[in-house]
């Protein structure tokens, strides 16, 4: 049968953003005890434009009028764009998604770069980048089954909206489920994070006009616009990281995962500790995350060979997924990595390698090992692997694509 792999990134320490500049923290400590409330409140805000703020009249946000019309440029790039390493052609030729930020539908790859939205089809030297002609419109992007989403940012106006596409082609309008306006004076904020399911669409965001502070929230709207419930855990300040799967949302909030299920009134953490956690992803009856609760030095933004953990949600076992002495410690990334050559828990050392874990087996495998590139990011999309490739001569970050291994169940 075809592996069911928990894929690990080692090597590169991530914080809410580790490529880009994240959403301003707050003093917070990462290790503070942490309650099971959250601020299950209900409010309607799609059309909620504020009238105090000055908006741009000359550049105003797109889709004011409740819709967008679906903006994409075409580059048809040459071949030797895309380069190579080890042997193996990038499907893209710069850096990649995290690992919560690839979708594939319909043959093609759909992820952000640096905030600009970008698609490619696989197998061609042509990307797709959702832009307009002032350069204006970036942000987040999901999938809602067949449905595109977008977590638009207009910049001009500081003005944000979901919006989602029906038909994710050329010339398509999509309609506007959620808005925002923020603080012109505070260029910070917006969307920081977006999943979506087919039944609910939940993200990140962060503005002071709306909190009073510079807490990261966490929002879900159904995949229809309606219903927005804030998730924040009560008295939390910055969540970092959002993953939905079917009617079920994690996220990590001041280094503890929380769940919450539609129909439940509240979010409640995962497995509780005092020790940090961080980067939750769910997919199924399965919750992974980084966990440092084995080596109690380290915390989120100071991790110390962070260990990952996985929940299984059905039968509530935990389990402890990697084991990595303290001679020899390792940085864990995107639970999905395991590098231990260079011991130096605090760096990237001088490799970088990708490893599953196929959960029926139990067992862990070597998938990307690479001595003349660094591998990182992986995705699952479409029953392929999706990774970075940073050739050592370079410093590039293009994207990969491999076949997973077929496993027995009895191997």
């Amino acid at each position: 049968m075809n592996a069911r792999m928990l894929l690990s990134c080692m090597g590169s320490l991530l914080t809410a953003c580790s490529a880009c500049s994240g959403p301003r923290t707050t003093d917070a400590s990462a290790d503070a005890v942490v309650t099971d409330a959250s601020d299950a409140t209900v409010r309607d805000v799609r059309n909620d434009v504020r009238s105090d703020v000055p908006i741009d009249t000359r550049l105003p946000a797109p889709w004011i009028d409740g819709s967008l019309a679906l903006p994409i440029q075409e580059y048809n790039l040459a071949a030797d764009r895309f380069g190579q390493c080890a042997g193996r052609r990038a499907i893209a030729p710069w850096g990649t998604f995290r690992n919560a930020d690839g979708h594939s539908l319909n043959g093609t790859v759909y992820y952000s770069v640096a905030g600009l939205l970008v698609r490619t089809v696989i197998g061609s030297y042509l990307e797709e980048a959702f832009v307009n002609e002032s350069d204006q419109l970036a942000g987040f992007l999901a999938i809602s089954g067949t449905r595109l989403v977008l977590g638009a940012a207009w910049r001009h106006s500081f003005n944000e909206a979901v919006i989602i596409f029906d038909q994710p082609v050329r010339g398509a309008v999509g309609r506007t489920l959620w808005q925002r306006q923020r603080r012109v004076t505070g260029s910070e904020g917006g969307f920081w994070g977006m999943s979506a399911t087919p039944s609910l669409i939940a993200f990140l965001w962060q503005d002071s006009m709306e909190s009073g502070d510079w807490r990261t929230r966490v929002f879900v709207i159904n995949a229809d616009g309606t219903g927005e419930r804030e998730l924040t855990p009560m008295g939390r300040n910055q969540c970092e990281t959002v993953r939905a799967s079917g009617d079920r949302v994690v996220f990590d909030c001041d280094g503890q995962v929380f769940l919450w299920t539609r129909g439940d009134a509240q979010a409640t953490r995962v497995d509780p500790t005092n020790r940090s956690q961080w980067h939750a992803f769910i997919e199924g009856d399965i919750v992974v995350w980084l966990d440092q609760r084995d080596w109690p030095l380290g915390s989120h933004h100071s991790p110390d060979n962070a260990e990952v953990y996985m929940k299984n949600l059905r039968t509530g076992v935990v389990q402890r997924i990697t084991r990595d002495l303290a001679p020899n410690p390792v940085t864990q990334d995107d639970p999905v990595v395991r590098h231990a050559s260079n011991p130096n828990a605090g760096s990237v050392g001088d490799r970088m390698s990708i490893y599953g874990f196929h959960i029926p087996t139990q067992r862990e495998y070597l998938l990307v090992d690479d001595p003349e590139c660094l591998a990182a990011k992986p995705m699952l999309l479409g029953g392929r692997l999706y990774y970075t490739g940073t050739p050592r001569s370079t410093g590039g970050g293009p994207m990969y694509d491999m076949d997973l291994p077929v496993i027995a169940r009895d191997e």
